[in-house]
Order: structure tokens, then C-alpha cells, then sequence
């Protein structure tokens, strides 16, 4: 197993909390890379997106991909878009293992508009706008999440699967 295990997928698909149940069965770390960005930043990621914009952040989090996949023994829970941007996922595959938690899109799109106002990206749609948006970019991103070393198809992803594909159980 390499050093570091990264969970990538569209927001809303599980990353954070399949993440921290994953580290904690198999003794790792857990970062989400959110939340370190936002602990560095002193502000959220709605925050950051409004301020700087999104070119400046995924700058940012990309500095803060390079300093958190030096750490061993982790799992990294991404942000929806990390894998996208730059080389990112080129040294995700550098740093570690990666596993794409692939769902279906009206799955997606349920669970996202419960949680939009959280998100800076959906903040300001209605739910014929979420749908649209969620299956825009879900075609964008597949090429990158794709290239994961495993793909976790489930629309209710669990932790066992993934230890089983990692070798970890």
C-alpha cells in the first residue's frame, strides 16, 4: 500500500464521510482537504470562491494537495474538483492510491440540493439548474476520475468494499 490513500468524486458523492470511517478502520490519519485549506485560510470555501474567485483557489488548493500527500499513512478526502486542475491528478497517482466513489447522477442531485447553500458552486441554482450543473460537470470531470486506481460504483458507498479493493481487510 502506498503511502496515502485519496478518495476523489463529484460533491455529495460520500468522500468525506466514507473518509473518516476508512481511517479509522484501518488506523490512518484522515484529511479533508476543505477543511485544510479552510483552517489555513481562516475562511470557508464559499468564502474563498466569492473573494479571490475560482482560478486563485484551486491554486491554493493545490498547495495545499502538494503539502497534505506528504503525509503517510492518511486518507485524503479531495474536493470535487481537485483532480481536475493542473497535474493534480498525475500527483495524485504520484502520492498515493485513489479510489473514484462513482454514483449516479439523480442520486447526486438529490443529496445536493439538500446541502447547496453549503456549496459555492450551487448556491445560486434552483433544482432545474442543479440538475443541469451536476450533469455538465459530471462529463467534465469523468475523464479525471476515471484515471483513479479504483472505481467504486455504488450509490450508497460503504467502507468494506473499498478495503476489499485496497487489500486492507
Amino acid at each position: 500500500m502506498r503511502k496515502a490513500i485519496f478518495l476523489m468524486g463529484f460533491m455529495g458523492s460520500g468522500k468525506t464521510t466514507i473518509g473518516k470511517k476508512l481511517a479509522r478502520k484501518i488506523k490512518f490519519d484522515f484529511f479533508d482537504l476543505d477543511e485544510v485549506i479552510e483552517l489555513s485560510q481562516q475562511k470557508t470555501i464559499a468564502q474563498l470562491f466569492e473573494e479571490i474567485g475560482e482560478e486563485r483557489f484551486r491554486e491554493i488548493e493545490r498547495e495545499a494537495l502538494i503539502d497534505i500527500g506528504k503525509n503517510q499513512n492518511c486518507v485524503i478526502s479531495l474536493g470535487g474538483g481537485t483532480p481536475c486542475f493542473y497535474n493534480n491528478m498525475d500527483l495524485i497517482k504520484e502520492l498515493g492510491t485513489s479510489v473514484y466513489l462513482k454514483l449516479d447522477m439523480p442520486i447526486l442531485v438529490g443529496r445536493l440540493r439538500n446541502t447547496k447553500g453549503n456549496r459555492p458552486l450551487l448556491a445560486k441554482l434552483n433544482h432545474k439548474g442543479i440538475s443541469k450543473f451536476v450533469r455538465e460537470k459530471l462529463i467534465e470531470r469523468e475523464p479525471y476520475y476515471s484515471q483513479a486506481d479504483f472505481i467504486l460504483r455504488s450509490n450508497h458507498p460503504k467502507v468494506g468494499p473499498i478495503m476489499d479493493m485496497l487489500n486492507l481487510a
